[in-house]
């Protein structure tokens, strides 16, 4: 497959954006499909089960600190982090945005109907 503008800029081989998928992404799902050509986005409950949830933001973004790091273990590729803000207060978003700055990452995102307030 022939690199396309979008697989430019985001700095991957093929123009595949993997949904995150909020508690069905993990490192090693995100590794996978980085290492594959295309990029990898963890949820924002990557690596959480029901028996491990967390639920305070300092604790989520511990979480995701733990699945950046795992990441980037497991490839050397391009990878992204996507947000959910809530409405009016949003406690998760200011704990997790610090995080993904400090682990170098240059690609996050959020649901079109998050961001509108």
């Amino acid at each position: 497959m022939q690199p396309n503008r979008v697989a430019r800029i985001l700095g991957i081989e093929k123009p595949v954006v993997q949904g995150p998928l909020s508690w069905l992404t993990d490192a090693r799902l995100v590794a996978a499909v980085g290492n594959a050509g295309g990029l990898g986005v963890l949820g924002p409950n990557a690596g959480l089960t029901a028996a491990t949830a967390v639920s305070t933001p300092e604790a989520t973004a511990e979480k995701m600190r733990e699945e950046i790091r795992k990441t980037k273990q497991l490839t050397e590729n391009p990878f992204g982090v996507n947000l959910i803000p809530t409405a009016e207060n949003d406690i998760w978003t200011p704990a997790i945005l610090p995080v993904i700055k400090r682990k170098g990452l240059r690609w996050w995102s959020t649901p079109a109907t998050a961001t509108v307030r």
